[in-house]
């Protein structure tokens, strides 16, 4: 703990001694911050697209589950399990 005491103690004394910078910050720093944020938005724009019917599905399931007496979805039957399927049949 007294590692912790003494980044305080130093982040405190570096705060109150601090001197004005008097930096520059030139005009493309602000079209730089604007593309990170509309590169951010279309990428989560991008995710929801790929990933739409995952998350669906998740919220579905967790309503169904949270509904006790609501009828279950059947699971899709695997059409080569089936003699039905017009498929060759062991004799």
């Amino acid at each position: 703990m007294p590692s912790l005491a003494r980044l305080t103690l130093a982040l405190a004394l570096l705060a109150v001694f601090s001197r004005p910078a008097h930096a520059y910050i030139d005009p493309s720093t602000g079209s730089y911050v604007l593309q990170i944020l509309v590169a951010g938005f279309l990428g989560a724009m991008f995710a929801l697209k790929v990933f739409w019917h995952r998350i669906v599905g998740l919220f579905q399931n967790l309503t169904s589950r949270s509904k006790p007496g609501a009828p279950s979805v059947p699971e899709p039957s695997d059409p080569s399990e089936s003699s039905a399927s017009g498929g060759p049949t062991e004799s």
